[in-house]
């Protein structure tokens, strides 16, 4: 069974340059689109969420969610803003995390952090 797994620190909605952070909420108090929770919850994802952007594309309003899953992979998702109905999904091969790609962090350095 899917999973869906939200980190403690929420990633934010981005919009593109064509929706302001004003005209997203006047979406939203019209129904024009769904809460993103209500979709997230319309929907069994896999993974951990991590990005999220309100985009306009073709004049419909899309979400486009990014998913990092148990194998390292991250999976895109496109949907449809106002009806939660999946449109697409992507796998983001050039996103896929490995411990090559990932940064290297001795010890002390990540003690010093913690105890900040």
């Amino acid at each position: 069974m899917a999973s869906l797994m939200l980190s403690a620190v929420a990633p934010t909605v981005q919009a593109s340059d064509a929706l302001s952070a004003q005209e997203i909420r006047q979406l939203s108090q019209q129904g024009k689109i769904k809460p993103l929770l209500q979709i997230l919850q319309q929907h069994q994802f896999d993974g951990t969420l991590l990005d999220v952007e309100l985009e306009r594309e073709k004049g419909r309003l899309i979400y486009e969610l990014e998913f990092l899953n148990d194998q390292d992979e991250v999976w895109e998702y496109e949907l449809d803003a106002e009806t939660g109905r999946l449109l697409s999904t992507e796998l983001e091969e050039h996103k896929k995390i490995t411990p090559k790609r990932m940064p290297k962090v001795n010890e002390k350095d990540t003690d010093e952090v913690i105890d900040r």
